[in-house]
């Protein structure tokens, strides 16, 4: 099995948990999300993790997809690791 073909079992087995995981996102979901998290933020995050759980069933997308996605939108992610972000850019 090569990289390809590892990395297609990969999302077809995080999709029977997250059936949106790896797909592109929608302009009203983007925002949606932003807006989940902008509120969040406003009113203390307490379990980031916990709060990213509950974004990941709610847009069925996998917990690190919601992070990537709110790391493209904003610079306070917790726990996100922005410099490793940018040397893989």
């Amino acid at each position: 099995m090569d990289q390809e073909d590892n990395k297609a079992s990969y999302i077809q087995e995080i999709r029977k948990k997250y059936p949106k995981a790896g797909t592109k996102w929608e302009k009203e979901e983007d925002e949606l999300l932003q807006k989940r998290y902008k509120e969040k933020r406003n009113s203390g995050f307490g379990d980031f993790e916990l709060f990213a759980q509950e974004l990941a069933q709610e847009f069925s997308r996998a917990p690190g997809g919601i992070k990537a996605r709110l790391a493209m939108h904003f610079t306070d992610v917790p726990g996100w690791d922005y410099e490793r972000q940018e040397r893989i850019s």
